[in-house]
Protein backbone atom coordinates (compact mmCIF):
# COMPACT_ATOMS: atom_id res chain seq x y z
CA UNK A 1 0.00 0.00 0.00
CA UNK A 2 1.35 3.41 -0.99
CA UNK A 3 4.36 2.00 -2.83
CA UNK A 4 5.65 3.60 -6.00
CA UNK A 5 6.41 1.49 -9.06
CA UNK A 6 8.83 1.94 -11.92
CA UNK A 7 8.57 0.64 -15.47
CA UNK A 8 9.80 -2.95 -15.46
CA UNK A 9 8.97 -3.70 -11.80
CA UNK A 10 7.53 -7.20 -11.35
CA UNK A 11 4.00 -6.97 -9.98
CA UNK A 12 3.10 -10.64 -10.00
CA UNK A 13 3.52 -13.95 -11.73
CA UNK A 14 1.13 -16.18 -13.62
CA UNK A 15 0.27 -19.30 -11.66
CA UNK A 16 -2.39 -21.82 -10.82
CA UNK A 17 -2.69 -21.37 -7.07
CA UNK A 18 -5.83 -20.66 -5.11
CA UNK A 19 -9.30 -21.72 -6.19
CA UNK A 20 -8.94 -20.83 -9.88
CA UNK A 21 -8.63 -23.54 -12.50
CA UNK A 22 -5.81 -22.94 -14.95
CA UNK A 23 -2.93 -20.50 -14.98
CA UNK A 24 -3.87 -16.84 -14.92
CA UNK A 25 -2.91 -13.53 -13.37
CA UNK A 26 -5.47 -11.80 -11.17
CA UNK A 27 -4.61 -8.11 -11.26
CA UNK A 28 -6.59 -5.30 -9.70
CA UNK A 29 -6.00 -1.73 -8.60
CA UNK A 30 -7.34 -0.72 -5.21
CA UNK A 31 -7.77 3.00 -4.65
CA UNK A 32 -7.17 4.47 -1.16
CA UNK A 33 -8.26 1.37 0.81
CA UNK A 34 -7.09 -2.24 0.62
CA UNK A 35 -10.49 -3.90 0.22
CA UNK A 36 -12.77 -5.18 -2.54
CA UNK A 37 -14.98 -2.09 -2.33
CA UNK A 38 -11.98 0.02 -3.43
CA UNK A 39 -11.10 -1.80 -6.67
CA UNK A 40 -11.09 0.09 -9.98
CA UNK A 41 -10.59 -0.95 -13.60
CA UNK A 42 -6.81 -1.35 -13.98
CA UNK A 43 -6.79 -0.41 -17.69
CA UNK A 44 -7.50 3.19 -16.69
CA UNK A 45 -4.24 3.36 -14.73
CA UNK A 46 -1.91 2.31 -17.58
CA UNK A 47 -0.32 4.51 -20.20
CA UNK A 48 -1.50 3.65 -23.72
CA UNK A 49 0.71 1.27 -25.70
CA UNK A 50 2.33 1.92 -29.06
CA UNK A 51 1.18 -0.19 -32.01
CA UNK A 52 3.42 -2.06 -34.49
CA UNK A 53 4.09 1.25 -36.32
CA UNK A 54 5.15 3.00 -33.08
CA UNK A 55 1.93 5.04 -33.09
CA UNK A 56 0.59 5.62 -29.60
CA UNK A 57 -2.83 4.02 -29.03
CA UNK A 58 -5.56 5.55 -26.87
CA UNK A 59 -8.16 4.48 -24.34
CA UNK A 60 -11.90 4.94 -24.64
CA UNK A 61 -14.02 5.12 -21.52
CA UNK A 62 -17.39 6.54 -20.74
CA UNK A 63 -20.53 6.76 -18.75
CA UNK A 64 -23.97 5.92 -20.09
CA UNK A 65 -26.78 6.95 -17.75
CA UNK A 66 -30.50 6.24 -17.90
CA UNK A 67 -33.08 9.04 -17.79
CA UNK A 68 -32.88 9.06 -13.98
CA UNK A 69 -29.10 9.55 -13.98
CA UNK A 70 -28.30 5.97 -12.96
CA UNK A 71 -25.61 3.94 -14.78
CA UNK A 72 -27.06 1.47 -17.28
CA UNK A 73 -25.98 -2.08 -16.47
CA UNK A 74 -24.60 -4.66 -18.91
CA UNK A 75 -25.67 -2.73 -22.00
CA UNK A 76 -24.06 -3.90 -25.26
CA UNK A 77 -21.92 -1.28 -27.01
CA UNK A 78 -20.59 -1.42 -30.57
CA UNK A 79 -17.52 0.66 -31.35
CA UNK A 80 -16.56 1.01 -35.01
CA UNK A 81 -13.30 2.47 -36.31
CA UNK A 82 -13.99 4.43 -39.49
CA UNK A 83 -11.67 5.27 -42.37
CA UNK A 84 -11.61 8.70 -44.01
CA UNK A 85 -14.69 7.98 -46.16
CA UNK A 86 -16.72 6.62 -43.22
CA UNK A 87 -16.36 2.92 -44.04
CA UNK A 88 -16.03 0.61 -41.03
CA UNK A 89 -12.53 -0.90 -40.83
CA UNK A 90 -12.72 -2.56 -37.41
CA UNK A 91 -15.47 -3.33 -34.90
CA UNK A 92 -15.18 -3.78 -31.13
CA UNK A 93 -17.93 -5.18 -28.91
CA UNK A 94 -18.11 -4.39 -25.21
CA UNK A 95 -20.64 -3.99 -22.40
CA UNK A 96 -21.20 -1.50 -19.64
CA UNK A 97 -20.24 -2.76 -16.20
CA UNK A 98 -22.68 -4.79 -14.13
CA UNK A 99 -24.07 -2.51 -11.42
CA UNK A 100 -23.04 -4.69 -8.49
CA UNK A 101 -19.40 -5.31 -7.69
CA UNK A 102 -17.75 -3.14 -10.33
CA UNK A 103 -16.33 0.12 -9.04
CA UNK A 104 -15.65 3.02 -11.39
CA UNK A 105 -12.49 5.11 -11.36
CA UNK A 106 -12.90 7.71 -8.59
CA UNK A 107 -12.33 10.67 -10.93
CA UNK A 108 -14.19 9.34 -14.00
CA UNK A 109 -17.21 7.42 -12.66
CA UNK A 110 -17.16 5.42 -15.92
CA UNK A 111 -19.23 2.34 -16.66
CA UNK A 112 -17.23 1.08 -19.66
CA UNK A 113 -13.62 1.19 -20.84
CA UNK A 114 -11.52 -0.18 -23.70
CA UNK A 115 -7.72 0.25 -23.74
CA UNK A 116 -5.12 0.25 -26.52
CA UNK A 117 -7.40 1.42 -29.32
CA UNK A 118 -5.81 2.85 -32.49
CA UNK A 119 -6.29 6.61 -32.89
CA UNK A 120 -8.78 7.83 -35.47
CA UNK A 121 -12.46 8.38 -36.15
CA UNK A 122 -15.07 6.23 -34.42
CA UNK A 123 -18.79 5.59 -34.13
CA UNK A 124 -20.06 4.31 -30.78
CA UNK A 125 -23.59 2.92 -30.73
CA UNK A 126 -25.89 1.21 -28.24
CA UNK A 127 -29.58 0.63 -27.64
CA UNK A 128 -31.42 1.72 -24.50
CA UNK A 129 -35.02 1.77 -25.72
CA UNK A 130 -33.82 3.37 -28.97
CA UNK A 131 -30.58 3.46 -30.95
CA UNK A 132 -27.99 6.03 -29.85
CA UNK A 133 -24.89 6.87 -31.92
CA UNK A 134 -21.93 9.13 -31.20
CA UNK A 135 -19.17 10.08 -33.65
CA UNK A 136 -15.80 11.15 -32.24
CA UNK A 137 -12.07 11.24 -32.91
CA UNK A 138 -9.59 9.52 -30.59
CA UNK A 139 -6.18 11.21 -30.49
CA UNK A 140 -2.95 9.21 -29.97
CA UNK A 141 -2.04 8.72 -26.31
CA UNK A 142 -5.30 10.21 -25.07
CA UNK A 143 -8.31 9.08 -23.07
CA UNK A 144 -11.48 9.60 -25.08
CA UNK A 145 -14.37 9.98 -22.64
CA UNK A 146 -18.01 9.62 -23.72
CA UNK A 147 -20.63 10.94 -21.29
CA UNK A 148 -24.27 10.35 -22.27
CA UNK A 149 -27.62 10.39 -20.55
CA UNK A 150 -30.43 8.75 -22.51
CA UNK A 151 -34.05 9.91 -22.60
Amino acid sequence: QGESLETGDILGKVGASGVASGSHLHFEVRYENNNYASTTNPVLWFSPLSDQNSTMTGTIAGRILDRFGKSVSETSITLQKLNTNGTVVKTYYLKTYAQDGINPHPALAENFALPDVPPGDYRLSFVVGTLYEVLFTLEPGMLGFINLQVN
